[in-house]
């Protein structure tokens, strides 16, 4: 397997040591850093794993977005229950994906999608280039008065 597809296992086996190990260090994944990233999916990797009855028999299956990132490649994660853990476009190169982010709008044809694990979220904060603007100044100073 090629490192493009060792990732793409991982999310299939939610297995997040080995995401930890093959992501690229210093590489930013859904705007947040690498380690953040690692850090959210290890926590629903293991909220899936332990919630009861579900199985984890998860299959690989190729999408493309309808919606917000119209037309762009990725996959959905469903197992035989029809449960998705995930479903991520894949932004890459040659060799590697460059960038790896949760889609909602992924069609997924020939296969019923019952429920769906949501994918893990970022505030603004969180965000690699993030900047506060003047009103993110203002509600934080509200914030601070009314702790007060």
């Amino acid at each position: 397997m090629n490192k493009k597809e060792l990732i793409i296992e991982s999310f299939r086996t939610l297995n997040a040591e080995m995401l930890e190990v093959l992501l690229n260090d210093g590489q930013n994944y859904s705007d947040v850093s690498k380690e953040l990233f690692i850090e959210r999916y290890k926590k629903l990797f293991s909220e899936i794993k332990t919630f009861p009855g579900k199985n984890l028999d998860f299959k690989v299956y190729p999408d493309e977005c309808t919606n917000c990132y119209e037309g762009r490649k990725g996959f959905s994660f469903v197992n035989s229950e029809g449960l998705c853990s995930l479903s991520l476009i894949f932004e890459e190169d040659e060799n590697d994906f460059t960038d790896i982010y949760a889609c909602s709008s992924l069609l997924t044809e020939g296969i019923e999608i019952v429920s769906s694990y949501d994918a893990p979220y970022y505030y603004a904060d969180e965000k690699f280039d993030w900047k506060p603007s003047y009103e993110n100044y203002q509600e934080m100073s509200e914030c601070e008065r009314g702790m007060k």
